[in-house]
Formats: structure tokens, sequence, C-alpha cells
């Protein structure tokens, strides 16, 4: 109810992307196996490939899904409250690692793209 759109962004963000990148990997480590690449190739190759997967699902979910669902790698379960001192640090990990706000910045700074913020 909170994310009305969590379970669509779930397989087309999450699944999708994930299978994409871990089947990959398994080519790469083939191409390893049979001597075409090397391990050095095989790491740069997946560095390349999980952060190019990583930074674009974050972009167009932004783009595609906005403010319905969310870009937070911490999510606890309840949101940290604002101003108390004992939760600081949870509220720091909360906002930096709310890569929405990241992404909004990106899409309206680097590119000129406003997103419109009406689901809410």
């Amino acid at each position: 109810q909170r994310y009305p759109f969590q379970s669509i962004a779930v397989v087309a963000y999450i699944y999708i992307p994930t299978s994409l990148t871990f089947s990959s990997i398994l080519f790469g480590a083939t191409l390893l196996h049979r001597k075409v690449i090397s391990e050095n190739e095989l790491g740069i190759a997946s560095i390349i490939v999980i952060s190019s997967c990583f930074v674009s699902c974050v972009l167009m979910q932004e783009i595609h899904l906005p403010n319905v669902s969310t870009q937070r790698v911490y999510l606890p379960c309840m949101d940290p409250s604002f101003g108390e001192e004992e939760q600081f640090w949870e509220q720091w990990v909360w906002e930096a690692l709310d890569f929405s706000s990241h992404s909004r910045f990106v899409w309206s700074n680097i590119f000129g793209v406003n997103i419109i913020r009406g689901f809410n």
C-alpha cells in the first residue's frame, strides 16, 4: 500500500537486470574457463556490466515510475524521526542511500528533464 507499483518495479528493475547481469557474468566465466579472456578482463567487464546496469536502472525507474517506488538502499521498518539526536546516524544513512534524490538531480541538472511528481 505504501509503494503501490513496487511489484512492477521488482520485475522490471530488479529481476530482469539481475538475470542479465548474472547471465553476462556466467558467459564471461565460460570465456575465462576456455582461456579466451583473462581474469582481469573478466573482472573489468563484470564491473562495467554491473555498474552500468545499476545506474541505468536507477535512472530509468525514476523516469518511468516516479514517486511510486523507492530507490532507497536502506529501508528501516519505521522512518527515522528527524530532529532526534540519538537517530542522527540513521537519518544520515537513510538520506545518503536514497538514490531517488540523486537520480532526480542527474535528470534535472545534467539532462534538463523535469520529472513530474503527481502520484503522491
